[in-house]
């Protein structure tokens, strides 16, 4: 059976492509000749031909030109000429004639040692298509990496192309956790610096949530708003960069994160854990300053969903390019709170990040074959849960006055006219604190 040439030629310009990373210069090429080029490899460039090439070639006198890059450089040149005969010509370089696959695995075998892992087009499915990071060089991990839309993995390219897609969650996300922030950031700049009160009363404002409000106070409400405040910092300049570095990584991140896991299964596993990360941290966290807000919860619960991810023996590209996505996260999760002093936050980082992780596995779990790993996930989601629902029903003694955070909120609440004196003092009521404010906002001591 006569062979196709033209698919044989194709054949060979996709595998050098794919595998060893030539990259085809289409404004000389055509049906019967391409030039490729790889500064990195020993051929820099290859002239693939259907028969033997012409002995005097403009265009690759006019690639050499460009791709020098001193007079005297020498580049090396191979021809692969697709020929059932063997011509006695002179041609510049080495020159390899080839007719069939048998053919083109043994005599480019010396040049190309992967070159016998080549298929026919017409038999390859998308999974023997997909790279093997295993196989790759470190310049071809490192460049895979760095142009992850430019690879020839298909679902790495889509996994990177849904980045660019608003979804509803990543839609809900860019809401909640980093407009609501930013507005709270410039109101506080246009009309609270004026107060002269405190960063952490201003969170408590705007819905931050901490244990004499939330829990004490019962204003259970906080555990679903303590994260669309800016976590307000002395500098305005600080606020603003976390919210723009972790909101905006979260937003972005959630994209990548959702089109791995699925959609609903995003959602609940990132939209649970911040309520029950800020449920525990109320109820538990009894120290004054202990005031959480912010999007450190959002971003550590994304960063639990495609930890996930990534816990996969199989070495894919997929799984090395999420691990590569989680560094400058998990950065920003450990220095900032580090940085800015607010070591407390630290504990709901790791809530948000164990939480969502933990449903993540469960959703991922193999319950036909149960073993002893489901206790993790388990015991994770239910021991803080049922810790912080006793702790809620146990006596405990009054907390400590809080004249510089939890006060100083009540007073903006009552000058502003959110809430009425009557309300205010039935939270400090439940506090047990022997104070109470009267109608025109002042505060007397009993």
């Amino acid at each position: 059976m006569k062979v196709d040439l033209n698919k044989l030629k194709l054949n060979l310009i996709n595998y050098l492509v794919k595998v060893e990373k030539y990259k085809a210069i289409k404004e000389y090429s055509n049906e019967y000749v391409t030039y490729l080029h790889n500064d990195k490899k020993e051929f820099k460039i290859l002239r693939v031909t259907i028969g033997y090439p012409v002995t005097s070639d403009g265009s690759l006198d006019k690639i050499k030109s460009s791709l020098r890059s001193g007079k005297r450089e020498k580049i090396n040149i191979l021809n692969i000429a697709f020929s059932d005969e063997v011509e006695e010509i002179i041609l510049e370089g080495i020159t390899i004639t080839v007719n069939s696959l048998d053919s083109i695995k043994e005599k480019l075998n010396t040049h190309f040692s992967r070159i016998v892992k080549i298929k026919d087009e017409s038999t390859v499915n998308q999974d023997d298509n997909e790279e093997n990071i295993e196989n790759l060089s470190n310049e071809e991990l490192y460049d895979m990496l760095s142009n992850p839309s430019k690879s020839d993995n298909v679902k790495l390219k889509t996994a990177v192309a849904r980045m660019k897609i608003t979804t509803i969650n990543s839609s809900i996300l860019f809401i909640f956790f980093f407009l609501l922030p930013l507005a709270s950031l410039l109101a506080t700049f246009f009309y609270l610096s004026k107060l002269n009160v405190l960063p952490g009363a201003i969170d408590l404002f705007f819905g931050a949530t901490n244990r004499n409000l939330t829990n004490v106070g019962n204003q259970w409400w906080r555990i679903f708003t303590y994260g669309f405040t800016a976590n307000i910092y002395d500098g305005s300049i600080m606020s603003l960069l976390l919210i723009l570095l972790v909101s905006g990584t979260a937003v972005k991140l959630s994209k990548y994160t959702e089109g791995l896991v699925g959609q609903w299964k995003f959602s609940v596993a990132v939209f649970v854990s911040y309520p029950l990360s800020g449920f525990f941290v109320s109820v538990l966290i009894p120290v004054s300053d202990a005031i959480f807000s912010g999007p450190f919860v959002i971003l550590s619960s994304v960063v639990g969903v495609l930890c996930v991810t990534t816990w996969n023996k199989k070495a894919d590209p997929i799984t090395l390019f999420s691990k590569n996505r989680l560094f400058f996260p998990l950065i920003m999760l450990i220095l900032f709170p580090f940085v800015l002093g607010k070591y407390n936050d630290y504990i709901i980082i790791i809530m948000g990040m164990g939480i969502a992780a933990s449903i993540t596995l469960l959703f991922q779990y193999n319950w036909k074959n149960k073993d002893w790993y489901l206790i993790f996930p388990l015991f994770i989601l239910i021991a803080p849960t049922l810790v912080a629902l006793i702790a809620i029903f146990i006596p405990v003694p009054s907390p400590a006055l809080d004249t510089k955070y939890t006060l100083t909120a009540l007073n903006m609440y009552l000058y502003y006219n959110i809430f009425d004196h009557n309300q205010v003092n039935s939270i400090i009521e439940a506090n047990g604190w022997y104070c109470r404010f009267a109608s025109d906002g002042s505060i007397w001591w009993f």
